[in-house]
């Protein structure tokens, strides 16, 4: 079960961390999740009969752990592995074709991109940025035990942080001058230890959750004292105390769910559904927070090495973030390989000019827009879509109940056999739109003559594609297109509004990351 343990300068934190009212809004796909908060969330018109813009004719051989894209109208930045340089690759919004490439980073996470197209990237080891142009400012080198680490994220106020699975946060200005930085150390049943993050980090304002796991000193493995941690942490630009923890959860072991069996004499045999995989899922850990709602939303797979220990569980938590105790919504049984939410806000603000770093041209990561409308209803909040651990079932879910509004087969939409491979996305022209969908898939057995009638039936040519990505709105599927060269999709796939640039004929872009382990590729989809 869960225990709520709130640290003593709780109190404290939450008088200290105000939020800033916003001054713009998020252009793009600037980071992980498309969103500061990890929501797989961006706002562009949703192309109305999807087909291929343009395929990236860069060589790509296999990124490990692929996470996709960043972008906006000015840039795009995936990560690559090139015949002699396996850093960043920028791609031109309208072609496709290949700007620059980034010689110094071996293999790093996603970075973060500017409203320009300037990015701060890192692979652990180094942390550097790069104009839109491929300049390249001074590269500041990391301690060792920073590597490795997860995606970079950043605050409303333009602070920049990073987590390094060794157990530490790390934050900088938006100048490339060392913000702070703290350890995560604890103690479980008497035995020292440190809380390593397990997952990429997500923010709210200046509020980043940040889901940990506990390894005993002296080990690799959580070994049977089992326990993961979501730290709720201000970032704050002020002179002392500038990474704040305000307040800690703990997710402890829980005891497994007893299984239906029979016995037959001496031998006990479980029930299994006819359908169900030998082989258990594998159900990634993932935090993901609604701006608009401060919910914050934990999928939770049973801790590691927990001799048959099972946990899974997924979790809503309210922050209100005015006082010092968070409020648990719900808990569900429910095994999630990705979530994502539609993301109304995302608001920040233009950070103070500095000069003091060696990057001064970096940011803001906000478009100015007079004409937004702030504010949501809570009691209209987004509801959470989901796919399930096992890549065959998308989910609608209550964003403040839990309980599953709507469940789609994937294999039943495509009439035809098919799991999910790509991160979920959604996406809507404005607040009052519906939500739209967008992923990609594989038919296990390729297609099959009733998914080739209904590739014709949106107007689309016969493809003995085994690889496809998909638009839909609600629950119908709109169109279908066929992958570059049938290589599964995967990570995030990133949304560029582009109708706002000078360049009349440029449509919205879905920008696509493909691969497997021989080739990459990628492209758009308007």
């Amino acid at each position: 079960m869960a225990s709520e343990l709130i640290t003593p300068l709780a109190i404290l934190g939450a008088l200290v961390c105000i939020p800033v009212s916003g001054q713009g809004i998020i252009d793009g796909c600037p980071s992980y999740g498309c969103r500061p908060s990890g929501t797989f969330s961006f706002s562009l018109q949703p192309p109305t009969n999807g087909s291929l813009a343009w395929k990236s004719s860069v060589f790509l051989g296999p990124v490990p752990g692929a996470l996709g894209c960043v972008g906006n109208a000015n840039n795009i930045v995936c990560q690559s592995n090139g015949p002699r340089e396996v850093g960043y690759i920028s791609i031109d919004v309208a072609s496709g074709n290949l700007m620059w490439r980034d010689a110094i980073l071996r293999f790093p996470v996603l970075p973060i991109m500017d409203i320009y197209g300037d990015v701060i990237g890192s692979d652990g080891h180094s942390l550097l940025m790069y104009m839109d142009d491929g300049s390249l400012k001074p590269v500041i080198h990391m301690s060792d035990w920073v590597y490795p680490i997860f995606s970079l994220s950043i605050t409303e106020d333009s602070i920049f942080m990073f987590v390094s699975k060794n157990g530490y946060i790390i934050s900088y200005f938006p100048d490339g001058v060392p913000h702070a930085q703290i350890p995560l150390p604890g103690e479980l049943q008497q035995v020292n230890g440190t809380f390593h993050p397990i997952s990429t980090p997500v923010i709210s304002g200046r509020r980043a959750y940040i889901l940990t796991q506990f390894i005993p000193e002296g080990q690799k493995e959580p070994g049977n004292l089992g326990m993961q941690r979501l730290y709720a942490v201000d970032i704050i630009p002020r002179m002392v105390d500038r990474l704040h923890i305000s307040w800690v959860i703990n997710f402890e072991m829980e005891a497994p769910t007893p299984r239906k069996f029979n016995n037959r004499g001496n031998v006990v045999f479980f029930d299994q559904d006819p359908e169900e995989d030998t082989a258990s899922p594998v159900v990634p850990p993932r935090v993901m927070v609604n701006p608009d709602t401060d919910y914050v939303y934990v999928s939770l797979p049973a801790p590691a090495d927990a001799n048959g220990v099972v946990g899974t569980k997924f979790w809503a938590i309210k922050d209100n973030q005015t006082t010092s105790k968070p409020e648990i919504l719900f808990k569900k049984n429910y095994a999630l390989s990705s979530m994502a939410t539609y993301e109304v806000g995302s608001n920040g603000q233009q950070q103070e000019d500095r000069t003091d770093g060696p990057w001064k041209e970096f940011g803001p990561l906000w478009k100015t827009d007079k004409n937004r409308e702030l504010g949501v209803d809570i009691d209209g909040a987004s509801s959470v879509w989901a796919v399930d651990a096992k890549k065959k079932t998308i989910l609608e879910i209550s964003p403040s109940s839990g309980n599953i509004l709507k469940s789609l087969n994937v294999s039943q939409l495509l009439q035809a056999k098919a799991v999910v491979t790509s991160d979920l996305m959604v996406t809507r022209a404005d607040k009052k739109d519906e939500d739209h969908l967008v992923f990609a898939v594989t038919l296990v057995n390729g297609p099959s003559t009733a998914f080739h009638s209904l590739l014709k039936s949106f107007g689309g040519d016969r493809s003995d594609n085994k690889n496809y990505v998909i638009q839909m709105k609600g629950d119908t599927v709109e169109w279908v297109v066929p992958t570059v060269e049938d290589l599964p999709g995967v990570g995030q796939i990133a949304g560029i509004k582009t109708h706002d640039s000078t360049e009349d004929d440029l449509k919205d872009l879905y920008v696509v990351f493909a691969g497997d382990d021989k080739s990459s590729v990628v492209f758009g989809i308007h």
